[in-house]
């Protein structure tokens, strides 16, 4: 399963990235982050090289115009199919909320109702979850929010067309961001790094762990962990774009409110609950539930499937043996092309002071390697299997042996989009499988087609604030 890294405590994990942030303020990066300094002025402190890899102007299409930050009730956009979506809307307990719903084509509106509120009462806001069903493909939808009888957000949002579920066309790959490690102490990069997804026009958005930092900054109560939710919500940018888009979460330890937790924290009851109001979807056509927080999602003749790190996260494995099986009967009946999205790393064996997989257990590492070498088999396909991660706050390209799946692929870990990071911290452990990788703020832009289920082409970017990218790879996953 490649080299095994070494055994390093949670007290050390802690004490190398104290010692890394001091580095980082030696440099004039501050303790915590590079929110003080400029993109221009950041390059400049950095060691590693110029990207070499694929280097041209991102994603060579035609796309619609951007989200604008311009609306004033922070929203999320959950799971969506050609007929249904939903939404997370933050209200203030104390008003009253009602909705509609706009179709400008035919120039009717409807009041939609919502499904379920979830929240502290005595935080002042809670979370109003609104399922929309009975839509049209591939129509764009007005969501209004009234507030005690006025008239105060509209939203654009749109269903998926047929094509996204019956197959695309070729050359026009669906588009992903695949972001992590979102931490609100940094007020001023956010602004900047979510622009940047938001010009990289992402279709579907995938947050795989870190959502909130609920850990930090908090004075320990179930009632704090709430608040650390609310203080992220209101805070990026992206819940108040204008035109929404939707996304898939999965958490990791700081959503758990504790660093490197696992399945005997004490707070991951009530920490899971916050998470699923926040960041969790009811079910839609093409998605498929684990019995724990882990689930599957098709799009475009390719599966997502976004596993639960934490809850049955001991010191011999990462996933309960109820989620180990569903994973596999998952991968069997993948209709195509597989991206199995993580917290923490895979393949991060190597990687000192961190969590994977590869650390935590090799042995279930290697179960998976054998899910996706038998990928599609129940209906005698033969689906490659592609892996997403974070946690690490770099981002990097590992190129995965043949020898591991009877195939090449990668392994994507996008990190972080705004969190404390240091100059050419992956370079503390050496990655044989790296091909590229930056310690800068980032996320992955993603560009993704497949026209049958045993192949699936990509373009991934690593961009930046300001139109910065680090590094670009063009490539296919094929089994034959």
């Amino acid at each position: 399963m490649g080299k095994k890294g070494g055994d390093v405590s949670d007290s050390s994990r802690r004490g190398f990235l104290r010692k890394g942030a001091q580095i980082g303020s030696l440099l004039g990066l501050g303790a915590l982050g590079f929110e003080s300094q400029s993109a221009k002025a950041q390059d400049s402190l950095f060691i590693e090289p110029p990207p070499t890899i694929n280097r041209g102007p991102i994603f060579k299409r035609v796309k619609p115009a951007a989200a604008l930050v311009k609306a004033h009730i922070p929203v999320l956009q959950g799971a969506t199919s050609t007929t249904e979506t939903q939404f997370k809307i933050l209200i203030e307990a104390h008003r009253v909320y009602e909705y509609r719903i706009f179709d400008p084509r035919n120039a009717t509106r409807w009041v939609a109702h919502p499904k379920a509120r979830h929240g502290v009462a005595t935080s002042g806001a809670l979370i109003d979850h609104l399922f929309v069903g009975a839509l049209e493909p591939g129509r764009e939808y007005e969501l209004e929010i009234l507030v005690d009888g006025r008239l105060i957000d509209r939203r654009i949002f749109s269903t998926y067309g047929l094509r996204h579920f019956s197959g695309r066309p070729e050359g026009e790959p669906l588009r992903v961001a695949l972001i992590s490690c979102m931490n609100d102490r940094y007020v001023n990069d956010q602004e900047s790094m979510w622009a940047a997804v938001a010009k990289s026009q992402p279709e579907l958005i995938l947050f795989n762990g870190d959502c909130c930092y609920v850990d930090q900054r908090s004075d320990g109560t179930i009632e704090g962990m709430w608040s650390r939710h609310l203080t992220t919500r209101r805070m990026l940018d992206i819940f108040r774009w204008d035109r929404l888009v939707p996304i898939l979460a999965t958490w990791d330890d700081h959503d758990t409110g504790e660093n490197d937790s696992n399945s005997s924290s004490p707070r991951l009851g009530p920490a899971g609950e916050y998470f699923s109001a926040m960041f969790g979807s009811d079910p839609v056509h093409g998605m498929q539930m684990s019995e724990g927080l882990s689930f599957s999602y098709d799009i475009g003749g390719m599966r997502f499937v976004l596993m639960d790190c934490r809850s049955g996260k001991t010191r011999t494995q990462v996933y309960s043996q109820t989620d180990e099986r569903w994973l596999q009967e998952t991968l069997e009946d993948a209709p195509g092309p597989v991206w199995l999205v993580n917290g923490t790393q895979f393949f991060g064996g190597y990687l000192l002071g961190a969590e994977s997989v590869e650390k935590t257990s090799q042995s279930q590492l290697a179960r998976i390697m054998a899910m996706g070498a038998g990928a599609g088999s129940k209906h005698g396909k033969k689906c490659p299997l592609i892996l997403m991660s974070g946690d690490v706050h770099f981002s990097e390209i590992m190129e995965l042996e043949r020898d591991l799946m009877g195939y090449r692929s990668y392994e994507l870990t996008s990190s972080s989009i705004h969190s404390r990071t240091f100059p050419g911290q992956q370079f503390r452990s050496h990655n044989p499988r790296r091909l590229a990788s930056t310690s800068r703020y980032n996320f992955m832009a993603i560009e993704m087609s497949t026209s049958r289920a045993n192949r699936v082409e990509f373009e991934t970017v690593s961009m930046g604030a300001y139109e910065q990218e680090f590094f670009r790879l063009k490539t296919m996953v094929e089994r034959t």
